[in-house]
């Protein structure tokens, strides 16, 4: 007996086996290789971000910066600009604290000693060489000295709502400094002996936070942020922004503020990587903070070049012109450029330190690949024992029996028998029938109204009592199971299929001679056989349990019909899928106005006043599947609409996605809810905000005003000689004054403006956005119309007139309770220099 088949069928195998495991060797290695670079992808990624969120987060600290220092510049300028203009149209008023000043024969001057009582908290320190008192006989001068002393308020507000500043100051090229906030010379020069004010003052002089201002160094009068320096008041390292100032193309000196280099610590601190150096880096090369040689330095900065690994310090030029990521040998830098400073932060890591951490992150992966690897080998092991080994001896059985003619059957194993009985029984229709539900069968047509059977399944037992092997042939079969009436009408259906070659759908009752009683579904498709013979093949099935079901889901749908009609409460079924009402009860039918049989031919949507009403309760129906107190207005048969307030739930109705909806009609509260808040809001007799209304939109408008820095205008309005009028043409005439100036503000007015009735005959009016010089020129426009206005009463035709007091919004006010206050003292002014006018504080 020759093998070639075996080997032929196990050389097969073999080869697929190792032709697979090539091309799993190949993806593998792809998916490594791929997830590999994707991974140190996905951390250098990573690592840009983080570095981007402390650069945006370094771009908010140092934002208000420049920001701060440009008010400083406008303010100085605007202080010396019209101090500058011809006669007296604009003098700066003379701080007391400069009468203060102590003057240092031959050498220079300083606020040193405020007298007691001081808040100091106020005000800076101002020093200076030479003499202060030939600077103040000199107006220019003086005027230079007061502006600059006018700064001290900005600087306060400014330093108490950003505390990392250190100095904020004007430094004159005059050779004197203000600065805040107040620290006495005599501190600042402690550890320094020997040193005078004259020398602090030439020192600061001397830095580069002066001389970047000067014409010859800065042409364009640009802005600019100065290299680290030591602070010659001996706060330490830090760094300055400011601004050159000028009068008449004349340079005087600069503004700036101050920022420790400290304060940047929390943008270095370390990363994930213990190795990894983070540094803030200027336009020059400097470190001005860092999280390697010590958090901030003494004396002076550290430089990129001192800090870098060995092998990257002759790459120092590449890096400071990178921007993004680039892996440079052994290591990987990461650099940003900062949008509110020259500076950059720069990150560097080592790729054996990325590596181990991208290790970590891979290990699943790398567990996965080597499972993945592991599995196929034991597949392979277990299909060469399982599995090819008996195929390979079951195909030279299988050839030997056919060349010798004889059966080896007895020789075969017993463990090879299951499988040739599994590969007969699959091919055999027997159990392929057998399994079915119900009984195939074959019937034919041997002469009219008979039908015989030629093949049934062991399920027609179920149904006849009687063996499908004793069943063909037996033309009185249909006895056993169906009724004479049902038997008629199932030949008849047979017959009317043959002359129509349709197939045939017969559904009745079974179960005769004592056999179980049910339902019988019966399916078959007509054709021709050989000889000529209509022969109907199909199944018949037991769908008893279905009827049942239906029968019963009647029952339930009728008694659930009887318990919603019997609701006290309007109840609607509608479909989901065309919103076509499928059952209304008798309460929804009365509220609605329509007859039930007209309710259920029309929609849903037929009853809503707003469609998008109904379309966000169903959109909650479907995402909770509930819901509770909805209010919604509907409509009635009549058109008459109405409020109602609504409970709904998804539910099956007939077999199909419904909504049912109860509702009631709560109309009446509604108006109700309307009167009462009308009534808590408004004013009665003129219908305007009533005071507390008035005050909480005013304080709406007020946090508004403050959040985006807008101005803002009160009106206090006050009727002139309102009690002599009561007293003269009685209360219902001073009810319509009253009603009448109402009615002028309010049409007067914005639709943005607050206004209302404080009580009495005072009024208020809030006019957001608006300045107080607006808020003048709408006040007198108000007066002078409320003057025009004339009120018939008794045969008497009488006119009135309002005073008005204005206040607009301040910088340093903190709460509305202030501008009204000035507003009210204003019209209190306007009362006591002869009504009628408008006055403003």
């Amino acid at each position: 007996m020759t093998v070639a088949p075996a080997h032929k069928l196990s050389q097969q195998y073999n080869r697929i086996t190792i032709g697979g495991t090539l091309v799993l060797v190949v993806l593998v290695s792809v998916l490594f290789y791929g997830q590999y670079h994707n991974q140190q992808h996905n951390h250098i990624q990573s690592l840009q971000e983080h570095l981007g969120d402390r650069i945006a987060a370094m771009d908010t600290f140092l934002a208000g910066t420049p920001l701060y220092v440009e008010q400083m510049h406008l303010l100085m300028s605007y202080y010396l600009a019209m101090s500058d203009e011809p006669g007296d149209a604009f003098q700066l008023p003379r701080l007391g604290m400069i009468d203060h000043i102590t003057e240092i024969e031959h050498i220079g001057f300083t606020f040193d000693n405020p007298p007691r009582g001081y808040d100091i908290t106020r005000y800076g320190n101002l020093l200076g060489a030479g003499s202060l008192a030939s600077r103040l006989a000199d107006p220019a001068k003086e005027q230079e000295i007061t502006a600059a002393v006018s700064l001290f308020p900005l600087l306060k507000a400014s330093h108490e709502a950003m505390p990392h500043f250190s100095w904020s100051y004007y430094q004159s090229a005059d050779n004197f400094v203000a600065i805040y906030p107040w620290r006495s010379t005599r501190d600042m020069i402690a550890d320094q002996p020997g040193r005078t004010v004259a020398n602090l003052v030439d020192s600061a002089i001397a830095l580069d936070l002066f001389q970047l201002g000067t014409p010859e160094r800065n042409p364009h009068r640009e802005a600019y942020w100065t290299s680290a320096y030591d602070d010659p008041a001996g706060k330490g390292l830090m760094i300055s922004h400011g601004k050159p100032v000028y009068l008449n193309d004349h340079f005087l000196g600069v503004v700036a503020t101050d920022i420790k280099l400290n304060a940047l610590r929390q943008y270095t601190e370390p990363i994930n990587y213990e190795q990894a150096l983070v540094a803030i880096i200027d336009s020059h090369g400097n470190a001005l903070s860092s999280n390697r040689g010590g958090r901030w330095y003494a004396g002076r900065t550290a430089t990129l070049t001192e800090l870098l690994p060995k092998e990257l310090r002759p790459r120092m030029n590449e890096i400071q012109a990178l921007e993004g990521a680039q892996t440079f040998h052994t290591q990987v830098v990461l650099r940003q450029s900062s949008s509110a400073a020259p500076w950059s932060i720069v990150i560097v890591i080592p790729r054996q330190a990325m590596w181990r951490d991208m290790m970590l992150g891979f290990a699943g992966y790398l567990s996965i690949l080597l499972g993945l690897c592991l599995f196929m080998i034991g597949l392979y092991v277990l299909l060469q024992q399982r599995f090819l080994r008996p195929a390979l001896a079951l195909t030279d059985l299988i050839r030997a029996e056919a060349q010798d003619g004889v059966s080896l059957a007895a020789a075969m194993p017993e463990m090879w028998r299951p499988w040739f009985y599994k590969i007969s029984d699959t091919f055999a229709l027997k159990t392929v029938t057998a399994n079915l539900p119900g009984a195939v069968f074959q019937v034919y047509r041997h002469a009219p109204n008979q039908f015989s059977f030629r093949f049934a399944t062991k399920g027609i037992e179920h149904f006849s009592g009687i063996d499908g092997k004793d069943i063909t042939g037996d033309a009185d079969i249909w006895s056993h199971f169906l009724q004479e009436k049902d038997r008629r009408r199932l030949f008849g259906e047979l017959e009317t299929s043959q002359a129509q070659n349709r197939p045939i759908h017969f559904e009745t009752t079974f179960g005769n001679r004592g056999l179980r009683r049910g339902w019988i579904r019966l399916s078959a498709n007509p054709r021709i056989d050989d000889r000529g013979n209509t022969v109907w093949e199909g199944l018949l099935l037991d769908i008893t349990d279905q009827k049942n079901a239906e029968s019963a889901l009647r029952e339930s749908e009728e008694r659930l019909r009887s318990i919603l009609d019997a609701s006290l409460f309007p109840i609607v079924i509608s479909r989901e899928s065309d919103k076509r009402i499928v059952f209304l009860n008798d309460r929804g039918s009365v509220l609605l106005e329509t007859r039930k049989e007209e309710g259920t031919d029309s929609y849903g949507s037929d009853y809503w006043a707003n469609l998008e009403d109904r379309e966000a309760m169903i959109a909650e129906i479907t995402e909770k599947g509930l819901v509770e107190d909805y209010e919604a207005k509907l409509v009635k048969k009549s058109g008459e609409v109405f409020w109602a307030l609504m409970s709904a739930m998804r539910m099956n109705y007939r077999d199909e996605p419904c909504v049912l909806i109860t509702f009631n009609d709560i109309t009446r509260r509604k108006h109700l809810e309307e009167e009462l808040k009308q009534l808590a809001t408004t004013d009665s007799l003129t219908g305007v905000n009533n005071r507390r209304h008035f005050y909480q939109l005013a304080a709406t408008e007020w946090q508004r005003s403050l959040r985006f820095e807008q101005p803002m205008s009160v009106l206090m309005i006050d009727i002139d000689h309102f009690k002599r009028i009561n007293d003269t043409f009685g209360h219902s005439t001073g009810d319509e004054v009253i009603q009448c100036l109402a009615k002028v503000c309010i049409e007067s007015l914005r639709a943005v403006d607050v206004f209302g009735r404080l009580g009495g005959e005072e009024f208020c009016a809030l006019l957001p956005n608006t300045n107080k010089d607006t808020g003048v020129q709408v006040a007198e426009r108000l007066r002078k119309k409320i003057a025009a206005q004339t009120i018939e009463t008794k045969g008497d035709t009488i006119q009135f007139t309002v005073s008005v007091g204005i206040a607009g919004k301040r910088d340093n006010d903190t709460a509305l309770a202030t501008v009204v206050e000035r507003a009210d003292h204003s019209l209190y002014q306007a009362k006591e220099k002869g009504r009628n006018q408008v006055v403003s504080g």
